[in-house]
């Protein structure tokens, strides 16, 4: 009894905080506007949200859409095989797969039409993705393979194939796949010289886009966050990718110094933009002045959205700092007391720029605009918020 009344006064002299949960992130934030309801697959990876920092490379969250490149086999053919079986071919099927006895309705169109030139093309890619994934060593060999003399051998029969290759349509591609290869050997002259060759001058299609990504690498001028920013606006299939790569050093006012042309800046600004999670009205005025048919202005501005929602919605409905906010103020030991009047003040001073944002809008003109159910939404969004 005398060492159960001492545990208990050792108990009560010391003050004692208990972990219980509490919600947070996901759980409290408000959104109305949800990214949902538009078009914007491709930017997934960059919606604002609390629990993912702004990233998400799950790629079954991103809109159904086929990539350019199984759109781009299915046009060459003229629609006579399904999109399906190109993606098909591209995801599931091996090199040693590409015969004449291929149940694969691609695979079996190119053989029985004869078309040797494309059947080759789509054995050298397979070989491409296997040179890309290619290890020092190969455990499973029963005798010692050199894997760099194997993939030298193979980099100089694509480049061979590459110079022969006089089909216009497969030479772009095999321009494509020599870039590819070249980045994992680390020959960043043979990017350059490649890219400068074929692609500088040519259409600015997905190949285009896909290969000025690794000529990145070759780059240390400021005109490098030029081809990087006009990537994340105009290609998909790179937009994390990009980011990824290159966002950490991003240098806005470096960039800026490298182009005059109107898209460029736009671009530049949009880039700029897509982590922010503070105010970025400013540069939203910047884009729309150079370039407001922009779909990452779209964006942009639905990710603005996004954040006063929670800036406004979730202190005021759930007593709770702002989903983002959160984890700073906690995990950075912030000191400042966070009251019910706190929260009330903090959220009156967004509904203030909430107003801004929505002066910018009535102040622009919609015909310029993309998305203009977009903008028009956002509109009587900020207008209820507003009167809120």
């Amino acid at each position: 009894m005398k060492k159960l009344l001492a545990f208990t006064i050792l108990l009560l002299s010391n003050t004692i905080f208990g972990c219980g949960y509490s919600p947070y992130g996901e759980d409290i934030r408000y959104c109305l506007f949800k990214p949902s309801y538009f078009n914007f697959g491709e930017f997934y990876s960059f919606n604002y949200h609390a629990n993912l920092w702004g990233f998400d490379y799950d790629d079954t969250n991103r809109s159904k859409q086929y990539d350019s490149n199984i759109t781009d086999w299915y046009h060459h053919l003229k629609g006579k095989v399904s999109l399906e079986s190109i993606v098909d071919y591209n995801l599931n099927l091996s090199v040693i797969d590409i015969h004449a006895q291929s149940e694969n309705e691609f695979i079996k169109f190119l053989f029985t039409n004869n078309k040797k030139n494309e059947i080759q093309y789509l054995i050298n890619a397979k070989k491409c993705e296997e040179l890309n994934s290619w290890q020092e060593t190969n455990p499973w060999e029963k005798e010692h393979v050199n894997i760099q003399e194997k993939n030298k051998n193979f980099y100089n029969l694509l480049v061979k194939t590459y110079k022969l290759e006089k089909n216009t349509y497969l030479k772009r591609k095999y321009a494509f796949q020599l870039i590819r290869a070249a980045y994992y050997l680390n020959d960043y002259k043979t990017i350059s010289t490649t890219f400068e060759t074929q692609f500088k001058n040519s259409t600015k299609d997905y190949l285009y886009y896909w290969s000025l990504f690794f000529n990145c690498f070759t780059k240390n001028d400021p005109s490098k966050w030029v081809d990087v920013a006009n990537i994340m606006a105009n290609c998909p299939e790179k937009t994390n990718a990009c980011y990824y790569y290159f966002h950490s050093d991003f240098n806005l006012k470096q960039a800026l110094t490298a182009t005059s042309n109107p898209k460029d800046i736009a671009n530049l600004y949009a880039f700029s933009s897509l982590q922010k999670v503070d105010e970025n009205l400013e540069n939203l005025k910047n884009i729309y002045q150079f370039n407001p048919n922009s779909k990452l202005f779209d964006f942009l501005l639905l990710r603005e959205i996004n954040k006063i929602e929670d800036w406004v919605y979730t202190p005021y409905y759930t007593n709770y700092l702002p989903s983002v906010e959160i984890y700073n103020h906690f995990w950075n030991d912030s000191k400042d007391k966070v009251t019910t009047q706190t929260l009330r003040a903090r959220s009156e001073k967004d509904r203030e720029y909430a107003l801004q944002v929505l002066q910018f809008i009535n102040s622009i003109n919609f015909d310029n605009i993309n998305n203009k159910a977009l903008w028009y939404s956002a509109q009587i969004q900020l207008l209820f918020r507003e009167g809120a």
